[in-house]
C-alpha cells in the first residue's frame, strides 16, 4: 500500500495523471460514492495504453534525432524498436504503424540497405491511403521517399512517377507554393538531367526557382543552387 511519500515522489517524478486519478480514488472511497468510483477505475484502465503510446513516440523522436545527427546504426536499432512497439500497440491499419515504418525505411535507404527499405515505404503508403485518402500530405511524403529510393539507385523510370504523384499531391494538399512542390520539383530536375534529357529538365528547374523566390525573396542565399541548376543546363 503506497503512502503519502510514495505518492508525492510519483508526482515529482512527473507521473501526474497517475497520482491525480489514484488521489480522487481515494477521496470518492473516503465518502462513500461508489458510483463514481467505478467511473474513475473505469478510467484507470486508460493508463496503460497512454503509458505506451507515450513509449511508442519517445522512441520515435529519439530514432528521428539520430537520423539527424547522421548516426545511423543507432538510429536503426531506435527505428526497429519503434516499429515493433507500434506493431504491438496500435492497431494494424493505425498511422502510428506507417509512421515507424517510413522512418526505419529512411534509416535504412540511408544506410545503403534498399531492399529492406522499400517494403517499408509501400507498406506505409498502403496504410497511409487507406486511412488518410490518397491525396492526404502523408501520401506525398511517402511517395517522394520511394523517388529517392529508386533515384540513389539510378532506377530513373521506377523514380519518376513516385516523383511526379508526389509533386501532384503537394500542389493538391498544400497549394503550389509548399516546399513539398519545391523538392518534388527539383529533384524530376535532377532526374531528367542525369538522364541527359536537358529540355526536359529545365522547366522544372525555373518553376522551382520561381517559387522560392516568391516564398523566400529574390536575395536569399538557398537561391544559389537553384541557379546554380539551370546555370548548368544552359551550359549544355
Amino acid at each position: 500500500m503506497e503512502n503519502e511519500t510514495d505518492i508525492n515522489k510519483q508526482y515529482y517524478r512527473g507521473d501526474f495523471k497517475m497520482v491525480t486519478l489514484v488521489n480522487i480514488m481515494k477521496h470518492l472511497c473516503r465518502c462513500g460514492t461508489k458510483v463514481f468510483f467505478i467511473l474513475a477505475l473505469s478510467g484507470a484502465c486508460a493508463l496503460p495504453a497512454y503509458t505506451q503510446e507515450n513509449s511508442w513516440k519517445e522512441l520515435h523522436d529519439k530514432a528521428t534525432s539520430l537520423l539527424q545527427k547522421k548516426r545511423y546504426a543507432d538510429g536503426i536499432k531506435a527505428g526497429e524498436e519503434t516499429l515493433k512497439v507500434a506493431k504491438k500497440i496500435f492497431s494494424s491499419g493505425d498511422t502510428r504503424i506507417a509512421d515507424s515504418m517510413n522512418l526505419l525505411g529512411i534509416l535504412y535507404r540511408t544506410y545503403g540497405r534498399y531492399t529492406e527499405a522499400e517494403p517499408l515505404f509501400r507498406q506505409a503508403l498502403a496504410i497511409y491511403k487507406k486511412s488518410l485518402g490518397t491525396n492526404h500530405p502523408s501520401v506525398a511524403i511517402v511517395m517522394y521517399e520511394l523517388g529517392e529510393l529508386f533515384f540513389l539507385q539510378n532506377e530513373y523510370t521506377e523514380a519518376e512517377p513516385f516523383y511526379q504523384e508526389s509533386l501532384s499531391i503537394y500542389e493538391k494538399a498544400l497549394g503550389p507554393d509548399h516546399s513539398g512542390v519545391v523538392n518534388a520539383l527539383n529533384r524530376l530536375g535532377e532526374l531528367y538531367q542525369d538522364q541527359k534529357k536537358y529540355a526536359k529538365a529545365i522547366p522544372f528547374y525555373k518553376r522551382a526557382l520561381a517559387i522560392e523566390e516568391k516564398t523566400l525573396g529574390t536575395g536569399h542565399p538557398d537561391l544559389a543552387s537553384a541557379m546554380n541548376n539551370l546555370a548548368t543546363l544552359y551550359y549544355y
